[in-house]
């Protein structure tokens, strides 16, 4: 995944990659179960040693076009994508009847 992330280590399409390089559905379990990766609803990941592990200078930097996945997360002390839990918050606008 790490050749065909962009420049801050999201992947659009990980089973075309995984068919290419001959990996099976297994081996995704493995990065995911040793959290290695992170996985949203519609298929895109994200390697969480991404930052920490890579630098990119800002003059060949380009940003992800994923920016909707890039808010759900954060960057914890040790430079790792963390996903930030957006399932409790509530709507205040709506009001008891």
């Amino acid at each position: 995944f790490g050749m065909f992330a962009d420049d801050d280590g999201f992947v659009n399409a990980p089973k075309s990659i995984m068919r290419q390089v001959g990996a099976s559905l297994d081996d995704m379990n493995v990065l995911l179960a040793k959290k290695y990766i992170i996985i949203f609803e519609d298929g895109v990941i994200v390697i969480k040693h991404w930052k920490s592990q890579n630098y990119i200078q800002k003059d060949r930097y380009k940003p992800t076009k994923y920016l909707k996945h890039k808010n759900r997360l954060m960057l914890d002390e040790n430079n790792s994508y963390k996903l930030l839990d957006t399932e409790c918050i509530q709507d205040v606008y709506k009001m008891d009847t």
